[in-house]
């Protein structure tokens, strides 16, 4: 058996052409199947992918959950498998998956004082960080880690499952629940520390050449996206080759 994982995109129609960058630079991340959750993007080739139609009518930690319950019950679905958003893309080969991905930033504590100095006004973002550091913490977990970057994460569909099921109450109550934080600190060990390498500025970014991840932003994606069309210039089998 395959050692490789399925790939779920969670994806709500931006209007814009990110995913098609994000499915080229799976190239350098050694995978199986390919499902999008949520609406169906356009320049997509829907012979090579599984699609799941999941409403959008929520906020997007919401429609999420819901997106991630719909193909957890798939079972065309890997038990472990990575979850894709669009405006992710993978730079450098990688090699073990189970030992590359699935990072975290630091704990939720230093990262939401960092933030919070940063946005003094709050967010709901910044606000499911701290409900979801206290349901953590009201588990016995002393110093929770954020696991929010914006890169791949490797989840297994039945400890996922189950998360849902037993802290159902405890989500429903957080509109804005960071389910990849609470996972991983559920279930993942000897994660590694890195900075988020999402890019939030117009600005002249270039990627050094030891990363592996880079993620962009509605500010960002125009000027990111020569870097990307030079780096993944190769059509994918993803996409509609009819342009």
């Amino acid at each position: 058996m395959s050692e490789n994982m399925d790939i779920v995109y969670l994806y709500k129609n931006s209007g814009n052409d990110e995913i098609v960058y994000s499915l080229r630079s799976l190239a350098n991340l050694p995978h199986n199947k390919v499902f999008i959750v949520g609406d169906m993007p356009k320049y997509i080739n829907p012979q090579n992918i599984l699609y799941i139609k999941a409403e959008q009518g929520l906020n997007k930690y919401q429609n999420t959950t819901n997106a991630l319950r719909l193909a957890c019950h798939d079972d065309r679905l890997s038990d472990d498998f990575i979850v894709m958003n669009d405006d992710f893309f993978i730079l450098k080969k990688i090699e073990n998956p189970r030992e590359e991905l699935n990072l975290h930033k630091g704990t939720i504590a230093k990262v939401y004082e960092r933030l919070s100095a940063k946005y003094p006004l709050g967010s709901g973002y910044l606000h499911g960080m701290k409900e979801t550091e206290t349901l953590l913490k009201n588990l016995g977990i002393k110093e929770p880690l954020s696991y929010e970057l914006h890169t791949p994460f490797i989840f297994n569909k039945y400890k996922l499952l189950q998360m849902f099921e037993t802290y159902a109450d405890e989500i429903a109550q957080t509109k804005c629940f960071h389910k990849r934080s609470f996972y991983g600190n559920l279930y993942v060990k000897g994660s590694k520390f890195m900075k988020d390498i999402k890019v939030l500025a117009l600005d002249n970014f270039v990627p050094t050449p030891e990363q592996k991840f880079i993620s962009s932003s509605d500010s960002s994606y125009r000027n990111l996206k020569y870097i990307l069309m030079q780096k993944f210039s190769k059509k994918s089998k993803y996409e509609e080759h009819k342009k």
